[in-house]
């Protein structure tokens, strides 16, 4: 498959499999997809401290997130922060330092 074949700014969207949408139907790529669910907009929250300085700073995600509901909220942090930031649900992407 080719890049233009997949919408990345898709809600739906994991990246490195087929997403719910794509499972349950009969649809191969996101080129396809009539269920296409754009963000309207991106934040990155850069935190590459401690735990306890990520965990407090889960909240400004939270609070962007209710504010902005159509909106990517992604992390850049370490991989411990990685493992604490997946069980928040106003989290929608960690990328790895």
């Amino acid at each position: 498959m080719k890049s233009e074949d997949f919408k990345t700014t898709c809600k739906e969207w994991v990246g490195d499999k087929p997403c719910q949408i794509q499972k349950s139907s009969e649809v191969i790529n996101c080129k396809d997809c009539i269920k296409h669910t754009p963000y309207l907009g991106n934040t990155l929250i850069m935190e590459a401290g401690g735990l306890g300085s990520i965990l407090r700073s889960t909240v400004v995600s939270k609070e962007l997130k209710r504010i902005n509901p159509d909106w990517r909220i992604q992390w850049l942090t370490h991989e411990k922060g990685a493992d604490l930031l997946k069980h928040i649900p106003s989290v929608d992407n960690v990328i790895l330092t």
